[in-house]
């Protein structure tokens, strides 16, 4: 009954962001069009960023590209997955496993990555385009590695989102535009040295989202670890430790929206 239930889920998801031909040629050319302005940007400001490139080994382009890449998926637990909740509490798919009396923790585990898969099929799509344009140095397998490694890594930061969510009933706006300011000033777009040495420090030292990236662009495109190593590790103990806060967070959410009964979770947003 659960496996039909989240098939039936994952259907429905598709549906609504392919809902035929039309809509799947549309976004073929949306995220060529997207991939054309990211080579002509590169190609317009590439000398801009030349020292810090050179000392990547990497083109500018690809070093957009693969950002965009590495960030698909944590931008996603980090906002998209309150999208995703939303979306199983409209079609009745939350509320059918409300009803088989499963567990809110798992069922929130099970929509959140069930929800991931629009957005792991359009990073396919860029990843397809990307290595037709420009096939040099780029390792696939660490790259299925590094995404597979950014669930489990970046999945407390969607249990707090939708903590947030549950207490407020709203937030997944603001969640969209936080995201936007996260991929600034984690070096999506360029090279975080740009900024204020202040930022820039703050950002390579402590920011999740530019020490994965700096890994991930690594071992993606050098197949090497990151010369600073160390602040590889340090992305892991940062991560696992907001594993508990987060759990916590969302009990707690779910408990004073339970107070109003069972099926009050997540009616509200």
């Amino acid at each position: 009954m659960l496996s039909s239930v989240i098939a039936h889920f994952f259907k429905l998801l598709f549906k609504e962001y392919y809902r035929g031909k039309l809509v799947i040629l549309i976004e073929l050319i949306s995220i060529t069009t997207s991939l054309i302005i990211y080579f002509y940007t590169s190609k317009a400001f590439a000398n801009s960023f030349e020292n810090q490139l050179n000392i990547m080994g990497m083109d500018y382009f690809s070093f957009m590209v693969i950002g965009d890449l590495i960030l698909t998926l944590p931008f996603y637990l980090f906002e998209g997955s309150i999208h995703a909740i939303k979306r199983a509490k409209i079609e009745g798919t939350f509320l059918t496993l409300q009803l088989l009396h499963q567990s809110y923790i798992k069922t929130l585990f099970i929509f959140i990555f069930v929800g991931s898969l629009p957005s792991l099929f359009r990073s396919l799509i860029i990843l397809a385009l990307y290595l037709f344009m420009s096939p040099e140095h780029f390792y696939l397998t660490n790259f299925i590695l590094i995404s597979l490694t950014s669930l489990i890594l970046f999945m407390p930061f969607a249990l707090i989102s939708l903590s947030l969510f549950l207490f407020t009933g709203r937030g997944a706006f603001i969640f969209g535009q936080i995201s936007t300011l996260i991929a600034i000033f984690s070096g999506s777009y360029f090279p975080v040295t740009i900024l204020p040495a202040w930022i820039a420090n703050l950002s390579s030292n402590f920011n999740p989202f530019t020490l994965f990236l700096n890994h991930g662009r690594s071992l993606i495109w050098n197949n090497e670890l990151h010369p600073k190593t160390p602040e590889g590790l340090s992305i892991i103990i940062m991560c696992l430790f907001l594993y508990l806060p987060g759990i916590l967070l969302i009990r707690y959410a779910i408990k004073q929206r339970y107070k109003n009964g069972p099926l009050s979770v997540f009616v509200g947003g």
